[in-house]
């Protein structure tokens, strides 16, 4: 399915060892994200909903200084129980700064600065990440309503920007 704002460039099913999920690949032009989603996807109710960025030390190299793998691990096996679902990774490693501003971040890191202040001290802005996509998927998607697995200020502000109707999740 395409919509003018956003391309459905390839899908397919994805067993994991929390189920078996529906991956979607999209791209607006711009950037490329990829969407895990439950089989049965109902726009009638609220669709449980985690935007989440790669980390490749957290979901890769399975860092102890970030909680990304747990977290989506933690999504995915909640969406597989509870079903309607689905989880938008975006490629936005490093807080969209890449690999190179990530990994330089852990010298200081390691010498007490925070992440914000790690990549002020190299030049990179403190995030630089754009949620712009996910509202687009949303919308291919035909969802209007979900309930957010973050409290992120920035997933947020691009949702009250849309049509889509939200509320943050609070339960477990």
């Amino acid at each position: 399915m395409t919509s003018p704002l956003v391309f459905q460039m390839a899908e397919g099913n994805l067993q994991t060892e929390f189920g078996k999920f529906k991956v979607t690949i999209y791209n607006d032009g711009q950037v490329e994200a990829t969407v895990l989603q439950t089989l049965e996807l109902n726009n009638t109710r609220p669709v449980h909903l985690r935007i989440q960025s790669t980390c490749i030390t957290g979901h890769y190299f399975n860092s102890t200084e970030c909680s990304c793998k747990e977290d989506s691990d933690s999504f995915q096996n909640y969406i597989s129980v509870n079903g309607n679902g689905l989880l938008i990774l975006l490629n936005q490693e490093g807080r969209a700064n890449g690999n190179v501003a990530h990994i330089s971040s852990q010298k200081l890191k390691e010498d007490g600065a925070t992440q914000d202040e790690a990549y002020l001290r190299l030049g990179f802005p403190k995030d630089s990440r754009d949620y712009s996509i996910v509202t687009k998927i949303l919308a291919n998607l035909g969802v209007k309503q979900c309930l957010l697995h973050s409290k992120n200020e920035r997933k947020l502000s691009t949702l009250r920007k849309s049509d889509i109707s939200f509320s943050t999740f609070k339960g477990k």
